[in-house]
């Protein structure tokens, strides 16, 4: 049996790691953790752990695993703090908000031969999983190109403000929600990438869009990533060849192939059972980190997935440009004619 404690009780610990740590028989949730006392008390209750606790250093000497669920400017101390006393760390996206600071605990982890893994839900998701399994057999033998639009007006019932504070959130968008794209980008291509192109509205505070032009030089790939936390688009993948386009919803069950030689359209569905909803996905990958701690084969998504991640984050706000709305530029030529 893995003791494991939540640090950090905020909404995806409510709607996700607690109800599917319920459903896990090799884990008992031993703490609750959260600045927040009072909520901390009450969920410990609702799910039945053994307590709770304000101060997650008071929970270590007694947990043999956490999930780290706090904001994400915070990451890097409270995982640090865990491998130093020899605590399995499950880290929400980010590892660190820096790149530098992910690869150190990455390393730590495996000096103290402590289990470190990071929640990446879409690798769970039908439609990638597919996708992995078509580029493994070449089914896109002439892939050229991809694009990828991914986000929404950010329906999610946060439990604090650490969205509006850039120490606790890292980041804007391309940090929240840039993660999840990026890091399929690189599980489908590699690591080696060239950042072609970014732009973003941050105006002084943090970014609601972005968008990249991103390279893949070994595979020959190249494309586009746009990134919404104030649009509803239509999330959607696309890889185009010559003679052919597959796309998909990285959320999503199916993926269509169309073919322009001969005007053919296929939709294609995974054969295996894959989870297809973001809160089953997240308790999925927790069950992954749980099963490996309690001594099973390690199939967890490592966290050293995430500095490469991060090392694109940064190389983006190291190069921002300003983005230009459609609507922005004849506004300002008419006001100036006009004054």
């Amino acid at each position: 049996m893995v003791n494991i404690s939540i640090v950090g009780a905020g909404a995806i610990s409510q709607e996700a790691y607690l109800p599917a740590l319920e459903e896990i028989e090799q884990a008992r949730l031993q703490y609750v953790v959260d600045l927040d006392e009072e909520r901390a008390a009450r969920l410990a209750t609702e799910y039945g752990a053994v307590g709770h606790r304000a101060n997650y250093l008071d929970a270590l000497d007694e947990t043999d695993a956490v999930i780290v669920a706090t904001p994400p400017g915070s990451h890097a101390d409270v995982s640090r703090a865990c491998l130093e006393s020899d605590v399995h760390v499950f880290t929400e996206k980010p590892v660190a908000v820096s790149s530098e600071v992910a690869a150190e605990l990455v390393e730590l982890a495996t000096s103290r031969d402590r289990h470190f893994a990071i929640s990446r839900q879409y690798r769970e998701t039908p439609v990638c999983q597919l996708l992995t399994t078509m580029l493994e057999s070449e089914a896109l033998d002439d892939l050229a190109e991809f694009s990828i639009t991914f986000g929404d007006e950010t329906h999610w019932g946060f439990r604090s403000d650490y969205r509006m504070n850039r120490a606790a959130a890292g980041g804007g968008v391309l940090t929240d929600k840039g993660e999840h794209p990026l890091d399929v980008l690189l599980w489908l291509f590699g690591n080696e990438w060239e950042l072609h192109r970014y732009c973003d509205d941050n105006y002084g505070g943090l970014e609601a869009n972005a968008s990249l032009e991103l390279a893949f030089p070994a595979v020959g790939v190249n494309g586009t990533v746009e990134i919404t936390g104030t649009r509803d688009l239509s999330n959607e993948l696309v890889l185009r060849g010559n003679r052919s386009r597959l796309r998909g919803d990285p959320g999503g069950k199916e993926l269509v192939l169309e073919r322009s030689d001969t005007n053919e359209q296929t939709t294609i569905e995974a054969t295996r059972s894959v989870p297809n909803s973001y809160l089953v996905r997240v308790g999925y990958q927790a069950k992954r980190f749980i099963d490996a701690v309690a001594g099973e084969e390690p199939t967890y998504v490592p966290a050293a997935s995430g500095v490469e991640v991060r090392r694109l984050i940064e190389t983006c706000y190291e190069q921002r440009q300003s983005m230009v709305h459609s609507w922005e530029q004849p506004g300002l030529e008419r006001a100036t004619e006009v004054s």
